[in-house]
């Protein structure tokens, strides 16, 4: 019974992140079918970040490695891949510290929030 709680939390969790992330990237159109990876991984990475805290050390650097890679498509390969790289690298960053927040909150170097 616990699993099975565990695991709907962890599906409703996803659903909710799945469609927050896509609205935040699309807006309300519904009709963009491929590009749906992005608000995916997303949400893969951010349930991976709370229920796996101890990894979230490997999601800082590949944001970082995300970030370096922008700047070397967009330096030789192609705009449209680093404004992808760049983006998915900036996403991770900025879910990083929204997850950081509740901790310095809580052993207050936050002191007014």
């Amino acid at each position: 019974m616990k699993i099975f709680k565990l695991l709907t939390k962890i599906i409703v969790l996803f659903l909710f992140l799945l469609y927050f992330y896509y609205i935040l990237d699309y807006g309300l159109n519904f009709d963009v079918e491929n590009k749906f990876i992005k608000p995916i991984l997303l949400s893969i990475a951010t349930l991976t970040m709370i229920y796996k805290p101890a990894l979230r050390i490997l999601f800082l650097i590949l944001g970082f490695v995300m970030l370096g890679l922008m700047v070397i498509f967009y330096l030789f390969i192609s705009i449209e891949s680093a404004g992808v790289m760049g983006g998915f690298g900036f996403s991770i960053l900025v879910i990083l510290v929204c997850l950081y927040i509740p901790q310095l909150i809580k052993y207050g170097y936050v002191k007014d929030f």
